[in-house]
């Protein structure tokens, strides 16, 4: 996400909780070698990924960029995302109430700032 309009704070947040499963930044912990975990966890970055890939973020449209900013502010919200079995395993993805805020309050200025580029109100 470098070189994004993403604010550095949800950047930040979105690389520490968000990364491993949804960009090429994976740090695969030492199990995701060990069969029948690994099929798991491959399986389940590789759906991250193509669902969305923040290293590809630069690349996306802007529909695209409010159409995932929507979706992360609904997954966080409703504890979807982070998925609660990555949590238990890596508690640096939890995501605090003042993270969660965050996520929202980005979206809502997405939102509003797409309306506003559209010209409604």
């Amino acid at each position: 996400m470098a070189g994004s309009q993403v604010p550095a704070p949800v950047r930040s947040v979105l690389e520490r909780a968000c990364q491993d499963c949804h960009s090429e930044n994976t740090t695969w912990p030492w199990y995701s070698g060990l069969p029948p975990l690994s099929w798991t966890i491959h399986d389940d970055v590789a759906r991250g990924r193509a669902f969305m890939n923040l290293s590809k973020w630069n690349e996306y449209t802007e529909g695209e960029h409010r159409g995932f900013v929507l979706s992360i502010s609904a997954a966080t919200a409703t504890h979807i995302m982070p998925p609660p079995r990555y949590v238990l395993m890596h508690s640096n993805a939890r995501l605090s109430a003042a993270e969660l805020e965050l996520l929202k309050e980005w979206a809502l200025h997405t939102a509003a700032h797409a309306r506003q580029m559209s010209g409604h109100k």
